[in-house]
């Protein structure tokens, strides 16, 4: 997982990407935790809580799905980018 924060939107960005999504998100303490099977040690410090905008991409869904499948727990596989700026207004 890559994650950038932006002090304005983000230019878009080629890829081949299977899942995207972008939505708001409130942060009080200006620190975000991602959580997979377990939380993530590491917090993305977004610099100051408040409203944020988050653009989420994906890219390998389809091939850890065959990898499972046919060989078992596929490791560093999927690629996720998260991209944060302040919400306007």
């Amino acid at each position: 997982m890559t994650a950038h924060v932006w002090d304005s939107p983000p230019d878009a960005e080629d890829g081949e990407w299977e899942e995207q999504g972008e939505i708001d998100y409130e942060s009080v303490t200006g620190d975000v935790a991602v959580w997979g099977s377990g939380r993530a040690e590491e917090l993305i410090r977004l610099g100051r809580g408040g409203m944020w905008r988050v653009w989420v991409r994906c890219a390998g869904r389809a091939e850890v799905e065959r990898v499972t499948r046919d060989e078992g727990t596929a490791y560093g596989v999927e690629r996720y980018v998260i991209d944060f700026w302040p919400k306007a207004g």
